[in-house]
């Protein structure tokens, strides 16, 4: 398996895609990641218990973050929201304004393929619509320096 990145213009492509969904209709995306926020938020108040502190966390393809600022100010957990749009990530502000959120993610443009934080240094790692983007998916989940190497072991369970 492979952490091989995909081309440059891939990448591209998908910043300018990003920038379309998040500033070609504002409305309508902020409508949209409200909806999607209630439904994630639904699932995890539902395994609250299990699921414990979500501090420090990233969210991996993160669009405009506004699922990192739902678990910013909804579950008062500390985070990271990652995308490969910058763009879209400052996009994240005028989501946070137009909503009341008081806390933010810190907002890093990167590649998940390349995250700059060391293994076991984060609690939970969040990835919602993006699997498609990977060129090896399995490599996701599996190989050294993957995103998910950066979870921390968890040493108890409340």
């Amino acid at each position: 398996m492979s952490n091989e990145s995909q081309t440059l213009a891939v990448k591209r492509a998908q910043v300018e895609f990003h920038n379309f969904a998040s500033l070609g209709e504002p409305a309508r995306a902020q409508r949209v990641y409200l909806e999607e926020n209630v439904r994630r938020g639904a699932l995890l108040h539902q395994h609250a218990a299990f699921i414990g502190s979500m501090t420090p966390f990233v969210e991996i393809g993160a669009n405009a973050g506004h699922s990192s600022y739902m678990l910013c100010n909804e579950f008062g957990a500390d985070g990271f929201a990652l995308d490969i749009s910058a763009d879209s990530l400052r996009y994240g502000i005028s989501l946070m304004d137009s909503c009341g959120f008081s806390k933010a993610p810190v907002r890093i443009a990167g590649d998940a393929l390349n995250l700059p934080f060391q293994d076991g240094s984060l609690r939970a790692v969040s990835a919602c619509q993006m699997l498609s983007q990977f060129q090896d998916i399995e490599a996701v989940f599996i190989d050294d320096g993957c995103p998910c190497a950066c979870i921390a072991a968890p040493t108890t369970r409340p």
